[in-house]
């Protein structure tokens, strides 16, 4: 098998924001691995599609070179989150590559010069980074953040067409430099695939597995992975009336959409010959591949997947 010409697209279920100082927590640990195996990937950039920021009409582009404010955008946590800071600097140039893909795609974009990172990229991203005193590591804030936005209204099918239109932003460098002024970038959407605060089970928190998760939402996300790892875009556009418990797991579409962002974007999707993208020798079970799966309070879903 040929060396990956892609850097593989991800969702992260980014969980609770106390995620970044709960650091016994199993998913914690997880990130801090998938952080070093980034690193290592040298991407340009990085991409990330919140569950926190939405538009029905267009898709934002946050449009900025300057340092981004962290946004706490939650109440009632440990005065010690709020003292996070994520220090990534955006790039406007990148960000005018996003558009302009999105825009030759047919997709409405639409550049913020305004917002900062909210939790659904920060407290991911500084989970994987940080150093030894607990502050993101320089090799990481050198890595410009563009933050893009879901529209909960709106459906799979055209979250799968976003990614489709950003695949070209995922192309490795022919040569040993990973940092040519194309490709290169790394995709994550950022959210929950099982996201319903209102059915938390208070005497399951801190109980991970997935023997210990509620079995409705661990039906779900059998049913979702089953039907990713099968390419099946018709069933997965489909999912209220298809998935079992879908209108439980997923009471809004605003954490779940990300999901879609980066399948869309996958090599196995996008390219048409072995040789154009290696995808064609690809087994099918890692075109999808399930990095990480666990739960917490019963039902919240933590789940990374590569996209292949």
């Amino acid at each position: 098998m040929s060396a990956k010409k892609f850097i593989a697209p991800l969702f992260i279920g980014h969980g609770a924001p106390t995620v970044p100082i709960e650091r016994q927590h199993y998913f914690h640990k997880y990130l801090r691995k998938l952080g070093k195996q980034l690193l290592n990937q040298k991407p340009r950039a990085i991409i990330v599609f919140s569950a926190h920021y939405e538009d029905s009409n267009n898709v934002l582009v946050t449009y900025t070179d300057k340092v981004y404010e962290t946004v706490h955008d939650f109440y009632g946590f440990p005065r010690e989150l709020y003292e996070l800071q994520y220090p990534a600097k955006g790039s406007t140039k990148i960000a005018d590559e996003v558009v302009d893909l999105l825009t030759k795609a047919n997709i409405k974009a639409k550049k913020d010069p305004k917002s900062g990172l909210d939790h659904g990229t920060w407290t991911i991203l500084y989970t994987m980074f940080y150093n030894e005193k607990f502050v993101p590591c320089q090799e990481a804030l050198d890595i410009p953040v563009i933050q893009c936005s879901v529209a909960p209204y709106n459906s799979v099918e055209h979250h799968i067409a976003i990614g489709k239109a950003l695949f070209p932003l995922t192309k490795l460098s022919e040569d040993e430099n990973l940092n040519k002024e194309e490709g290169n970038v790394l995709i994550i959407g950022s959210g929950a695939t099982v996201h319903n605060l209102g059915k938390l089970s208070w005497n399951k928190l801190g109980k991970t597995s997935i023997e210990q998760a509620d079995k409705w939402a661990v039906q779900f996300d059998d049913w979702l992975i089953e039907s990713l790892k099968k390419q099946n875009d018709s069933q997965l556009n489909d999912y209220l009336k298809l998935a079992p418990n879908a209108k439980m797991a997923v009471p809004r579409a605003e954490h779940f959409y990300p999901v879609f962002i980066g399948y869309g974007a996958r090599a196995s999707g996008n390219t048409i010959s072995q040789e154009e993208g290696d995808s064609g020798s690809v087994a099918l079970e890692d075109k999808v591949k399930i990095l990480e799966r666990c739960y917490d309070g019963g039902s919240l879903s933590y789940l990374a997947i590569e996209f292949n």
